[in-house]
């Protein structure tokens, strides 16, 4: 598996105040959204409206991230809805790699819009955690 690279974020101070907000806001929604549907395909793997959802929260995270210069947030949300995309079309399957793979962008969600908010780059664990998502999305 090759690690992905992640482009250079936009420095904070070049981002609007309000639309930070905004975009703050939106991904804590969004995280609160992923973790119910996730709970959700835990108990039922085949729930079309759970995986339908899943793919639009990582498409909103995509683009949001990428509104706002936080590039590593955008590339997570790419990654992640290519692979549920993939689920969605049945060309992948569910199983327990998979819904810990999704599980653990609500560990590691709120710690990327601190580094956002902090001009850090994204460090080894979350470009490994979007490369994991990249792999299974292309096998």
């Amino acid at each position: 598996m090759q690690l992905i690279k992640i482009p250079e974020q936009i420095p904070i101070s070049e981002v609007d105040e309000e639309i930070m907000e905004i975009f703050i806001e939106e991904v804590e929604e969004v995280l609160q959204k992923i973790v119910s549907h996730l709970n959700a395909l835990k108990d039922n793997p085949t729930t079309e409206d759970s995986q339908k959802y899943l793919m639009r929260a990582f498409h909103t995270l995509k683009g949001s991230g990428g509104m706002v210069g936080a590039t590593a947030i955008s590339e997570l949300g790419l990654h992640f809805e290519r692979l549920a995309n993939k689920i969605i079309e049945g060309s992948l399957s569910i199983n327990e790699e998979i819904l810990a793979l999704i599980g653990q962008v609500e560990k590691i969600l709120p710690n990327m819009i601190e580094q956002f908010k902090q001009n850090q780059q994204a460090p080894e664990d979350v470009i490994l955690l979007i490369s994991q998502a990249a792999h299974l999305a292309q096998s």
